[in-house]
């Protein structure tokens, strides 16, 4: 029986947003988006495009280049994480998802996660826990632009199990409604109605500028 072809990394992989990384003396693809580590049988390309498509569909258009800054990004914090103590990757990528939920339910600025959250939660740990752990809670991604994608990934994320739970239902009723921001710019508000397990259901399908601009005399 011929051996199994050992598989590597491949300089085009960037392409679906896929770094590599070394795990126990082996290499393993590592997206840059969500962190998550696969199988180092995951190094082939329709297996990376899967996962792109399927949990980052909206950054499925994105060029090169940015993944290539993303990289550089996730790079940065392995770098730290040598420098101040082994920490888990997926625990700090984790972490930046909560925070970044809860920015976007409480309707704040991206900036908001290095300009209070990090600095508190810095603070706070270096006067309960200690520098080391103060210096772990600094590792953690909220930047601006990485609260934004998180975001992003979380609400396509809620809109793909929205329509998922529509497609099992078997009746449901969509309601559509017009509203303005503070631009007077027209949104146009998706809303979906059905039977849940227990009770009726009703969520936000989506959010979409209209094609129009609304005056307010």
């Amino acid at each position: 029986m011929a051996a199994n072809r050992k598989r590597t990394y491949q300089d085009e992989f960037l392409n679906y947003g896929f770094t590599q990384l070394e795990d126990n003396g082996t290499m393993k693809p590592q997206c840059v988006v969500c962190m998550k580590v696969l199988t180092s049988e995951s190094f082939k390309k329709s297996q990376l495009k899967k996962h792109l498509d399927n949990l980052h569909s909206h950054l499925s258009s994105k060029p090169r280049e940015y993944f290539a800054n993303l990289e550089i990004s996730v790079k940065r914090q392995r770098l730290n994480s040598n420098l101040f103590g082994t920490f888990d990757q997926h625990s700090a990528s984790r972490a930046s998802f909560e925070v970044a939920w809860l920015i976007a339910r409480n309707k704040k600025p991206y900036t908001i996660g290095v300009d209070l959250v990090k600095p508190a939660a810095v603070k706070m740990a270096e006067i309960m826990c200690g520098q080391k752990e103060a210096k772990k809670m600094n590792s953690v991604p909220l930047s601006a632009r990485i609260l934004k994608e998180r975001i992003s990934t979380l609400a396509e994320n809620v809109k793909e199990q929205v329509i998922f739970t529509l497609k099992q239902a078997k009746y449901f009723a969509i309601q559509l409604d017009e509203t303005t921001n503070f631009s007077s710019n027209s949104q146009l508000m998706v809303y979906v109605r059905y039977k849940g397990a227990d009770n009726f259901e009703e969520e936000l399908l989506f959010c979409s500028p209209l094609e129009l601009r609304s005056r307010i005399d």
